[in-house]
């Protein structure tokens, strides 16, 4: 079948193009290239009105506190302290040591008498099984053996040295616990400790060379890890997180990830 435009006569070879308002040229023997120009440039104009962008049926929903306009100034992404199961089992294991040996300090008496029978009970198991004792503790030891062994005074001193090893054990943990936080920026990691003291260290982003992360046994079963970060710079300190809520941490940084995202989908509109 012949194409449309080739039995096409205008009334007027000066009409004007009803699709870009121009004049057209008098048809002569072109006429079919005048009107596959026309069509060609209905199909760029086509193309450029596909082109647009469209609305958005689900628009971008509003940050908390932030601004997509200040989107590129520093803000933290995730801020917090270690988990709790993190440092529980380290505070009640130091917390009943000082309290063991502050009861065996406290009741230096019997436990004296306690200590030397244990010690007449060892001696004779040993020797029941052909082990010279009286050899190796020698005269002195027998004879502090046969005066009483343990008095209450050597229980208490060492029961109450054994208590404050204990009590600072139990003291540097709460001290982990209670008066350390981590904060995760744009720009910086940074850590404060100290319960009474605080002290901050802060290591921008740009100058980590590496992330270690090690989780153990008892940290994959309550959901807390330890990271590791080591600077760029030869002879820094690495920064060390413990006890960091993966959970926590995870979730801030892929929210943190969606505005990111949803910030260059923004800024190309």
């Amino acid at each position: 079948m012949e194409p449309w435009y080739n039995s096409y006569a205008p009334s007027n070879e000066h009409d004007a193009c009803h699709t870009c308002g121009a004049h057209q040229r008098p048809r002569g023997a072109n006429g079919m290239t005048d009107v596959a120009q026309r069509l060609e440039r209905l199909e760029a104009m086509t193309r450029d009105v596909l082109s647009l962008p469209l609305a958005s049926p689900h628009p971008i929903p509003a940050r908390d506190q932030r601004d997509h306009a200040v989107s590129s100034a520093e803000h933290t992404i995730w801020s917090g302290r270690p988990a709790f199961f993190s440092y529980a089992p380290g505070v009640l294991a130091a917390a009943g040591w000082a309290a063991v040996w502050g009861y065996v300090a406290l009741q230096s008496q019997e436990m004296a008498w306690y200590g030397t029978q244990l010690l007449l009970a060892l001696e004779e198991w040993l020797t029941s099984l052909g082990v010279p004792v009286e050899q190796l503790l020698g005269s002195d030891g027998r004879a502090w053996l046969a005066t009483g062994g343990l008095t209450p005074t050597v229980v208490q001193t060492v029961g109450g040295l054994l208590a404050l090893g204990g009590v600072w054990g139990l003291l540097r943990r709460l001290r982990h616990a209670v008066g350390t936080s981590y904060q995760l920026t744009t720009r910086h990691l940074t850590v404060q400790t100290g319960l009474f003291a605080a002290q901050s260290t802060q290591l921008a982003l740009q100058h980590i060379a590496h992330v270690r992360l090690r989780q153990s046994f008892r940290g994959r079963l309550w959901g807390y890890a330890q990271c590791r970060f080591e600077p760029s710079q030869s002879g820094a300190r690495a920064m060390v997180w413990r006890g960091v809520p993966i959970r926590q941490l995870t979730t801030a940084l892929l929210q943190d990830a969606v505005y990111a995202a949803q910030d260059a989908a923004t800024a190309r509109r």
